[in-house]
């Protein structure tokens, strides 16, 4: 799981969620600031916070989740 792996410090991590995410939320954060620069600081500042956050994670909190997602 991508988070795990992002808790434990794993910077491949973030580029694989980087990788898959960043269009998707870059269309949704320029649909509502239609400025190029502030939609990628968006981005670039939703990632930061995401990998900021990643070290509070535990999956053991979410074991739902986890079934839901067949993990």
């Amino acid at each position: 799981m991508l988070l795990e792996r992002l808790a434990t410090g794993d910077l491949q991590a973030l580029a694989e969620l980087v990788a898959r995410y960043s269009a998707s939320l870059y269309a949704l954060a320029f649909a509502i600031v239609p400025d190029p620069a502030e939609a990628q600081e968006i981005v670039d500042n939703a990632f930061s916070e995401v990998r900021w956050e990643a070290r509070q994670f535990h999956p053991t909190q979410y074991p739902v989740g986890r079934r839901r997602a067949g993990r």
